[in-house]
């Protein structure tokens, strides 16, 4: 390769980072990280640059400080966490496109249904195992994979523009690429949403 299309800065943010996260976000601006990328993309060594984060957040912070081209967003916008969507007129406005990854927050979304249920790197609450399962039961209904379902909800929004999706084996690939060329019916997104309503409802009425 003679150029790299797209160069991603990992996981930067206050999450990741803690107490260093002031020192690792100046490098990135008044330090010189994000001007050192502009340069890179006006000598066209690079097509474009971007953030790769767990949170939207800190996307949002940097279009304060410099222009992105693309930004991948890792489980922040999927069936159970819809937390991103508020940015998303932002990034549309900016023009940046994202690419959507952790589309199965961590497993649970592609899990057998009696296997482990992990949700965001540790095992799933309770509340969550229950709004899976609602989940499940509307593509049970439907006659498709919920992995199907998690792989299509975010390529419904116009400033999402891929998804990506992890994968340990060739089968995994194979697998990946079955639900993601499986057809989902467009009724099924209404019934999924009132599913999760009256699962979080459940949730509500339980720990109260």
């Amino acid at each position: 390769m003679t150029r790299i299309d797209m160069l991603y800065v990992h996981d930067i943010g206050r999450v990741t980072h803690a107490e260093l996260h002031d020192h690792h976000w100046g490098a990135l601006t008044s330090g010189g990280g994000f001007r050192a990328l502009q340069e890179l993309k006006a000598a066209g060594d690079i097509r474009g640059f971007g953030l790769g984060v767990n949170k939207w957040e800190v996307i949002r912070d940097a279009l304060e400080e410099t222009d992105l081209d693309c930004c991948m967003l890792a489980g922040r916008y999927t069936l159970l966490d819809r937390g991103a969507e508020t940015f998303f007129p932002l990034a549309q406005r900016r023009n940046v496109a994202l690419a959507i990854g952790g589309v199965y927050n961590s497993g649970i979304l592609a899990a057998p249904k009696n296997g482990r249920k992990i949700f965001n790197y540790a095992d799933a609450a309770p509340e969550i195992v229950m709004k899976v399962e609602a989940l499940r039961d509307v593509c049970d209904d439907y006659d498709v994979p919920l992995a199907a379902a998690a792989i299509g909800f975010p390529m419904r929004h116009p400033a999402v523009t891929c998804v990506v999706i992890g994968a340990n084996t060739p089968a995994q690939v194979r697998q990946n690429a079955e639900w993601f060329n499986t057809e989902l019916p467009q009724a099924i997104w209404a019934d999924i949403d009132e599913a999760l309503n009256k699962a979080q409802t459940e949730v509500r009425r339980t720990t109260c």
